[in-house]
């Protein structure tokens, strides 16, 4: 009788069951990894948006404005 070459299906399906597993278990803490990535990575863009100012402060001696201009209507009621 000649020996088979290749595999069964019974030899298949076990190595599907083991990734699988594998998968299984792995899965959770990759993504808890990736979520402690972002919440570190939103902490140093608050830290940077808070330092910010104080960096033009320091360099220009002043605060950065707000942003906001006054338009004519705000300057005519200071300005009575």
């Amino acid at each position: 009788m000649q020996a088979r070459i290749g595999i069964t299906l019974v030899e298949l399906l076990a190595v599907v069951a083991i990734v699988g597993a594998l998968v299984a278990l792995l899965l959770p803490p990759m993504l808890a990894a990736h979520a402690a990535e972002r919440w570190t990575e939103c902490q140093h863009n608050l830290r940077q948006s808070g330092r910010a100012p104080l960096n033009d402060q320091g360099t220009l001696g002043y605060y950065p404005s707000s942003g906001l201009a006054f338009g004519a209507s705000d300057q005519a009621t200071t300005s009575r």
